[in-house]
């Protein structure tokens, strides 16, 4: 109900201001043109002052709904970022130890934190790669590639408040020994991906994130390898 009336609000918002100059002019003219008439003479100085206030006053009132709709899109729209990020390394053997028997998973929370539902909601995760620490200011490999929109993925919407969590395993087992230089520091265990959605509104909206677990931290009880920001490797569009 609430996303029907606030797509109704932003509607008749954008109706009214393409129609303001249109309506404004042929009223302007109208009042020009009645005057010439009625007179018989030339369009007086009071006329043209009435003209051009009332074109004053509807600049003034186009310059305050624009205003009154952005506002609205930026306090009612849908805001997707990551609740949770972790990498699930236990299997089912459970406990805090990390499983080196099984391929791991990682694991992303979405959350929408904004007060419309997010439409045409998709996400792209890639599979966890093993890379050294730091990676390279330039790196290559399909792994680091800038692109990461995946046309062909599921399409859904992810309602105001609402999570939803997407999942990606890696394609080779990570060893004893690879994750002692994990531990160690000299390699990291990278997640990368992006979300796109659109906003009640109609706006597109994407974001792109890099997640590592590193050193020796970031066990949680459960064997979950938690993940934190890289170095860089984040952006998102810059729309209000």
């Amino acid at each position: 109900m609430q996303t029907m009336t606030v797509k109704w609000l932003s509607d008749l918002l954008r109706w009214a201001r393409r129609w303001l100059v249109v309506i404004v002019a042929v009223g302007s003219v109208t009042i020009v043109v009645y005057t010439v008439l009625k007179s018989h003479h030339a369009v007086t100085p009071l006329t043209a002052v009435l003209a051009a206030g009332t074109w004053m006053l509807a600049a003034l009132t186009y310059q305050l709904w624009e205003s009154a709709e952005k506002t609205a899109q930026v306090k009612l729209r849908a805001y997707i970022s990551i609740e949770k990020a972790q990498i699930e390394a236990s299997g089912s053997n459970g406990g805090n130890a990390p499983n080196f028997d099984v391929p791991w998973t990682a694991v992303i929370i979405w959350r929408n934190s904004g007060q419309t539902p997010a439409h045409d909601f998709r996400t792209t995760l890639m599979a966890p790669e093993v890379h050294d620490f730091p990676p390279p200011s330039q790196p290559s490999g399909s792994f680091w590639k800038d692109d990461l929109h995946d046309p062909h993925a599921d399409v859904g919407m992810l309602g105001a408040n609402c999570t939803v969590f997407s999942h990606e395993q890696m394609v080779a087992r990570v060893t004893q020994k690879v994750y002692g230089q994990v531990i160690s520091g000299k390699k990291a265990i990278y997640v990368r991906g992006r979300c796109d959605y659109r906003d009640v509104f109609g706006k597109p909206h994407w974001y792109k994130f890099c997640l590592m677990h590193r050193g020796k931290h970031g066990i949680s009880n459960e064997g979950q390898l938690i993940l934190s920001g890289c170095i860089h490797g984040d952006d998102m569009d810059q729309a209000d």
